[in-house]
């Protein structure tokens, strides 16, 4: 008889950490937002590999800066009021899985048009471009719609 023990860690430290700000003057707004966490080694199991699976430490880290412009001083129309364009910038990494290797070193930048219903209701239409800077895979460009609410 023999008996195997899998030496290793069974939970995985996380860590997490991350900052905001806003700036707000007149119809002018600018945002910023940076994330950072790390997941150490852990020890998964599972019902297909029973004797468990050493997952590796995972680091990821995003940001991204954003201007916008509300046109409510441009002209008297109410639908014009409601439009606010949209610049933002942005990046992505995550390091230490090489099945994560495709959304590995993204920059992405948006371009967009905001129209606000009501003060905490807002749809918004853009266009995305994605860089990848994993060799291999191709930038792309995305069409985006969203309806947004806040409380």
């Amino acid at each position: 008889m023999m008996n195997l023990f899998l030496l290793g860690p069974k939970d995985a430290r996380y860590e997490l950490w991350g900052v905001d700000a806003a700036y707000t003057k007149g119809p002018i707004a600018a945002r910023f937002e940076y994330l950072n966490s790390q997941r150490g080694t852990l020890l998964s199991v599972t019902d297909d590999n029973p004797l468990g699976l050493l997952l590796p430490r995972l680091k990821m880290e995003a940001w991204y800066g954003q201007l916008s412009y509300r046109l409510s001083d441009v002209t008297d129309s109410d639908i014009i009021h409601r439009l606010e364009p949209v610049i933002r910038y942005g990046e992505f990494d995550i390091s230490g899985h090489p099945l994560l290797a495709e959304e590995n070193a993204q920059n992405r930048l948006n371009i967009g048009l905001n129209y606000w219903l009501a003060p905490t209701i807002v749809t918004k239409a853009g266009l995305e471009w994605r860089d990848y800077k994993v060799p291999g895979v191709p930038s792309e460009t995305r069409l985006q719609f969203q309806l947004g609410y806040g409380f």
